[in-house]
């Protein structure tokens, strides 16, 4: 991810600003960060349904 955002995906907004101009080329940064959002979601999603099975899994002592 790290080699596609510091190579490649500067090479592909330079030639979106050459043949578009600058406002359309940052929809490249834009679909960049809707990935990671994508990503940060979904591992969200899939932990929170971790915690919960543990949580749920332990008996936990009544405070009296």
């Amino acid at each position: 991810m790290t080699l596609l955002g510091g190579a490649l995906v500067p090479m592909l907004q330079g030639a979106l600003i050459d043949t578009f101009g600058v406002a359309i080329s940052y929809a490249v940064p834009g679909v960049c960060f809707l990935a990671a959002v994508a990503y940060g979601l979904f591992d969200l999603r899939s932990t929170a349904g971790l915690l919960v099975s543990r949580s749920a899994a332990q008996e936990v002592p009544e405070l009296t």
